[in-house]
């Protein structure tokens, strides 16, 4: 039975959201402090959580008011799931709140090295990156981020409009591929690539997040990789807006060019 999704709106029911982040996270610090969002709300901010049918907890999605390249967001700061489904069920919830509240845009920011993340914000939500973050946050401690520097994606999911599938371009520059032990390979030749506004591939590894506890070093090597191309091509003007057909790259586009 998929789960019911609704609004988080007593301190109980608020703090039950913030325990369920930081169980999901791991680590000793608050995901979502229950004060914080407790205001969040009361100034319109969203909490929704997603229940069972035995009325468990199993996720839940905050964000707070926004405003970002003239348009008025939500800025969708957390979403978690432990039940296949309701992470999508989550955003397509927020999505309508979002809608019938005249908010023209969704905002989120997302690892880029997580290729499962990458899948459901391009592919299946219809999203687009438009501006990569580093080191956002600073040194994370939670179990999932320590070690690594949290470079971040900024995903725009406009309001409003259709959502249309893109069409994946016939050819791509790879910039990036897996070399031997693991390690990404770049190739320089993506400057000129760059230059020419072609599309660009940017592969990503497998599972950063099993490579960080097995090969720190080799985890931290694809993040330096993949910021050095990705934040040349935003800085050109680039948006990535899907992967390949297989899911293991980044497709980097041009709003201003139809893909080739």
């Amino acid at each position: 039975m998929p789960a019911t999704i609704r609004m988080l709106n007593s301190p109980t029911e608020i703090n039950l959201g913030s325990e369920f982040f930081k169980r999901v996270w791991g680590g000793v610090d608050d995901v979502v402090p229950a004060d914080i969002a407790i205001a969040t709300g009361h100034a319109g901010g969203y909490f929704s959580g997603a229940f069972a049918a035995d009325g468990n907890l199993v996720g839940a999605c905050y964000g707070f008011l926004g405003q970002t390249d003239g348009l008025r967001t939500l800025h969708s700061h957390v979403t978690a799931s432990t039940k296949p489904g309701a992470g999508l069920l989550l955003k397509q919830h927020q999505r309508q709140w979002a809608t019938e509240r005249g908010i023209e845009a969704i905002t989120w920011t997302f690892d880029p090295l997580v290729r499962r993340n990458c899948v459901f914000n391009l592919q299946k939500l219809g999203a687009q990156a438009v501006e990569y973050l580093v080191n956002f946050y600073g040194h994370m401690h939670d179990d999932i981020n320590v070690g690594d520097e949290s470079d971040r994606l900024l995903a725009m999911w406009i309001l409003g409009d259709a959502l249309v599938p893109p069409v994946e371009p016939s050819s791509a520059f790879l910039a990036i591929e897996v070399g031997p032990d693991s390690q990404p390979v770049v190739d320089l030749g993506y400057l000129a690539a760059l230059h020419r506004k072609d599309v660009i591939a940017i592969t990503l590894p497998d599972d950063i997040e099993s490579l960080r506890k097995a090969d720190l070093a080799c985890a931290k090597l694809w993040r330096v990789a993949v910021r050095e191309v990705l934040s040349a091509c935003f800085d050109a003007g680039a948006v990535v807006r899907q992967m390949t057909s297989n899911r293991e790259a980044l497709l980097v586009e041009w709003p201003d060019r139809g893909v080739k």
